[in-house]
């Protein structure tokens, strides 16, 4: 069963994130090659701002993430090793891909909304499913 409430609950979370300009500390909590999650304490409270699941390094895609990070998706389905046509099928759409200049490329899929984007990466030269999901907070 995949883990659609753990996506959820982190999106719910960034959308309901302060606008406000106040400094604040920053921090990250590194779960391993398949899970990173950042988070801002704000005093009284601390709010996750990004989320980092899979491995985006296009010399790390030997790796396996764990059966754990497989097993999260997004409210919409999406999870590691799904593919663009689930992308499309979950979203509507497919945006532009924005390519790096690697060897060979990753690309990053965005959707954006107000206060959040949600990217999800591919190197088409090694797999056609999805090797990393983030999301994480716009910062304005």
């Amino acid at each position: 069963m995949r883990i659609r409430a753990f996506f959820f609950t982190l999106l719910l979370a960034l959308l309901l994130l302060p606008a406000g300009g106040t400094t604040v500390h920053t921090f990250a909590c590194d779960y391993g090659d398949s899970l990173v999650v950042q988070y801002r304490d704000e005093g009284d409270a601390c709010r996750v701002i990004g989320v980092h699941l899979g491995v985006n390094n296009v010399n790390h895609y030997s790796q396996r993430p764990s059966d754990e990070a497989q097993e999260i998706e997004t409210p919409s389905g999406i999870h590691l090793d799904s593919t663009l046509d689930d992308l499309k099928a979950a979203y509507g759409y497919i945006p532009k891909p924005e390519c790096g200049h690697s060897a060979p490329p990753v690309c990053g899929y965005f959707y954006n909304s107000a206060d959040a984007v949600l990217a999800f990466y591919i190197c088409p030269e090694h797999s056609p499913g999805i090797r990393s999901i983030w999301l994480h907070e716009k910062r304005t």
